[in-house]
C-alpha cells in the first residue's frame, strides 16, 4: 500500500503512508466464525475487526484501508470531490468503449444512474468473483454502491491485481489517475 501510494509522491514509501493516514488505530475483537470482520472506524480513524478461524488477509486491510483514505480526504478536504463522489459521477470505459462501472443509462429510470459492474476484476474457474480479490462481490449485500466499488478498486489498485482484460486496465488507470489526484490535494493543503 504504501508503494503504492508512494508512487504519487515526493516522500518515500513509509512517510507517504504516514502523511495520508497519520496515526491509525488498528483492533480485533474475539469472533466465532471462520472469516475475519473488518469496518472503518471513525474514533479514532483506523479499522476495528472481528477475528476468525481463518488468517487475516492483508488485501482485506488494503480495502478498508480504501474507506479510510475516503475519510481522511474528507477530513482534510471536505465532500467537495471526495474520492467516492469522484467514483459515483463517473463512468469507467474500457478501450473499446464498452461500459465497466459507473453511470449508465437506466432506461426504466430514464436518465443516468450509478450501477456497479465486475468487469476487470478476477474470479475462479467457476466464474464467480472471490476474495481476497474482491471483497464484496454480486452476492453480498450492499456491494452495489459506491464505496464498496471505491475499497474494491483501491485493494486491488494497490495491489495490482486485476485482471488483464482491457477492463482490468481501465480501472487501474482510473484508479491511479483518481489517487494521484487526491493525494496532490491531501498532501499540498
Amino acid at each position: 500500500m504504501a508503494d503504492a501510494l508512494a508512487k504519487h509522491s515526493d516522500l518515500g514509501s513509509s512517510d507517504t503512508f504516514r502523511a495520508v493516514f497519520g496515526d491509525l488505530t488498528f483492533s480485533a475483537t474475539a469472533g466465532g466464525g471462520t472469516r475475519w470482520g473488518c469496518e472503518r472506524s471513525a474514533n479514532p480513524s483506523g479499522v476495528a475487526c472481528t477475528s476468525g478461524t481463518q488468517g487475516l488477509n492483508p488485501r482485506l486491510m488494503a480495502h478498508e484501508l480504501g474507506h479510510v483514505f475516503n475519510a481522511m480526504y474528507v477530513n482534510r478536504i471536505g465532500e467537495n470531490n471526495k474520492p467516492y463522489n469522484m467514483l459515483g459521477t463517473t463512468t469507467i470505459l474500457d478501450s473499446a468503449g464498452n461500459w465497466i462501472t459507473g453511470l449508465r443509462y437506466d432506461p426504466e429510470e430514464g436518465g443516468r444512474e450509478w450501477s456497479r459492474g465486475y468487469d476487470g476484476y478476477r474470479f475462479n474457474s467457476d466464474g464467480i468473483y472471490y476474495e481476497p480479490m474482491l471483497y464484496h462481490g454480486p452476492y453480498v449485500e450492499g456491494a452495489n454502491s459506491v464505496g464498496e466499488e471505491f475499497a474494491d478498486m483501491f485493494l486491488n489498485w494497490a495491489y495490482n491485481s486485476y485482471d488483464s482484460s482491457d477492463a482490468g486496465t481501465a480501472r487501474y488507470n482510473w484508479m491511479d489517475q483518481e489517487v494521484s489526484r487526491a493525494l496532490s490535494v491531501m498532501l499540498n493543503k
